[in-house]
């Protein structure tokens, strides 16, 4: 029996000396969360996220994921950042202007194209750097960006083909301080609902048309969106990773990296997933909807970003820095932005 125990004794002690991560090492405990249903493509992409720091971390970290506003909504998980009851959130970009407005810089138009988040990483990393710095004094990282989708103008009874065309339409917004800014500069007379109620007023004739994505076309308006419009480069919409700053730095380096590197390599597949994803949705909405999608010519682009140039001008007298370094970061990229009238 002493023999026994002895044995178990002794190789108990030679497991500890040969892997002492296993029992020396801290875990550390991270929240992240959504609004969106489990069925969402933010939701299965957390969940990916998840397993890779966990298996990168060889499960120092512990990571827990709640969908679909089971523990907070996405504006109550910005809010909750630096408590300890969450510690990553992707709210759609627009939603961080009441946080800070010049984050808006993001949503002014033409501010990011796809050609440049794929082929210029330094780019993206000088952007990512830029959006960190603005958010840094409420206590949050900004890991990275995620496409939504292109931007589209849906409508039941219209069919616009120029800017001036939009004049005096009735038009449902995303939202967003700067969107709602230049979105009037283009003639239309922006209306702030909520997406419960968009459909039925576009069917009730209370708006002529809905600014929206291919997915939300493809999904929510379906064939009562009969014609749509989409301007080149006009706004691509984002999501926004956002890291309680605290915690990451409570964390020991190694398992930031695991963080960066994770979060960086979930983010920079998803970018082309979106493109591939909205091109389907653009079928199914000219195949199986029949309806018509107007995509402005390039040579015919010049003429929709004139109507917004006042925008860049007030916001760059709001935001003198922070403007600056957007145009900076875009001429590193060999870039011109924004766009010459």
């Amino acid at each position: 029996m002493r023999k026994g125990l002895s044995l178990l004794f002794w190789t108990f002690l030679v497991s500890t000396m040969l892997a002492p991560s296993v029992f020396a090492a801290k875990d550390y405990r991270m929240v992240i969360t959504n609004e969106v249903a489990v069925t969402h493509w933010k939701t299965g992409l957390m969940k990916d996220l998840a397993k890779l720091i966990e298996k990168r971390s060889e499960g120092r970290i512990d990571v827990k994921l709640y969908s679909g506003g089971q523990l907070f909504t996405d504006k109550a998980a910005i809010k909750s950042i630096g408590t300890g009851a969450v510690h990553m959130v992707w709210p759609a970009s627009v939603n961080l202007e009441p946080l800070r407005l010049e984050y808006g810089v993001v949503n002014l138009p033409f501010a990011i194209n796809d050609e440049l988040v794929l082929n210029k990483p330094q780019f993206r990393k000088e952007l990512l750097s830029l959006l960190s710095n603005i958010l840094n004094k409420e206590g949050i990282n900004v890991m990275g960006l995620l496409r939504a989708d292109e931007l589209a103008f849906v409508f039941k009874d219209y069919r616009p083909k120029t800017v001036a065309d939009m004049r005096g339409l009735k038009v449902r917004v995303i939202g967003g301080q700067v969107l709602l800014d230049w979105v009037g500069e283009l003639g239309v007379t922006p209306i702030s609902m909520p997406a419960s109620e968009f459909t039925t007023a576009l069917s009730q004739g209370v708006i002529d048309g809905i600014q929206t994505t291919s997915g939300g076309w493809a999904r929510m308006i379906g064939e009562l969106g009969e014609y749509g419009i989409v301007v080149p480069d006009l706004l691509v919409l984002t999501y926004s990773i956002l890291l309680d700053s605290n915690w990451f730095r409570s964390i020991p380096e190694d398992l930031q990296k695991v963080v960066v590197d994770s979060v960086d390599d979930i983010a920079s597949k998803q970018w082309q997933y979106s493109i591939e994803q909205s091109e389907k949705d653009y079928e199914k909405i000219t195949g199986q909807f029949k309806s018509k999608v107007f995509r402005v010519p390039q040579d015919q682009v010049p003429v929709w970003s004139e109507k917004v140039q006042v925008t860049y001008e007030r916001f760059a007298e709001k935001f003198p820095e922070v403007y600056k370094k957007y145009v900076d970061l875009n001429k590193n990229s060999d870039r011109i932005w924004p766009p010459k009238k």
